[in-house]
């Protein structure tokens, strides 16, 4: 039987109209990539570093973490989700990343974070996925031009990125967008600033 992402809400779960629109797009892909040069300000925001304990935050976003691997068909477990484990007290990145890579054709998903930089994230879960298919690597996914492999980073906040200004937040924010046309619209507490869904010949998003 051909596995595919669920859309069904699992019992119990809140009211989440975006997980079902992420995922019906997962399911039916092809491939694009949107960029962004930040400016300036921006990228002092981005790689600002703070003094935190990181063994603390992992608890503290763990329902944030929870809801963008459900919103992207991640399985919450050790061996699809990957934490940098940057623990004690030191300076970090103020903002905290996230990176999701998909298999298209296994349906194998798996979710990256930490204070680190979204490549970090993207080598390690290759990493991951090679330990499933030895056939794999780094360079044979990021090379990859079938649209084989979909991928998603952005950040995360437990203070709906009280951190970042929103005009900046603006900037970097790269859109999901539907079947309709519409963008679809993620909870105030993780965004995504960059992906390689195909754009196909949307011109501009519907309000």
């Amino acid at each position: 039987m051909e596995k595919s992402f669920s859309i069904e809400k699992p019992a119990g779960s809140k009211e989440s109209h975006y997980h079902e629109g992420i995922l019906r797009i997962i399911n039916d892909l092809e491939k694009r990539v949107r960029a962004i040069e930040p400016n300036a300000v921006l990228h002092k925001e981005l790689h600002e570093k703070r003094r935190m304990d990181a063994r603390a935050e992992v608890k503290e976003f763990e329902e944030v973490r929870k809801d963008v691997c459900e919103s992207f068909g991640v399985p919450y477990d050790e061996e699809h989700v990957y934490l940098q484990s940057n623990f004690g007290i030191k300076e970090q990145r103020a903002l905290r990343a996230f990176f999701v890579l998909i298999d298209a054709i296994s349906k194998e998903a798996f979710y990256g974070e930490g204070r680190t930089d979204h490549i970090a994230l993207y080598t390690k879960l290759c990493d991951r996925l090679a330990e499933i298919d030895p056939h794999v690597n780094f360079e044979t996914v990021s090379q990859d031009e079938t649209g084989r492999y979909i991928t998603f980073k952005g950040f995360v906040s437990t203070k709906e990125f009280a951190e970042l200004s929103e005009s900046n937040r603006r900037v970097l924010e790269t859109p999901i967008i539907d079947e309709k046309n519409q963008k679809i619209e993620t909870p105030k507490t993780w965004f995504v600033t960059g992906h390689n869904l195909p754009e196909g010949d949307k011109t501009e998003i519907s309000s």
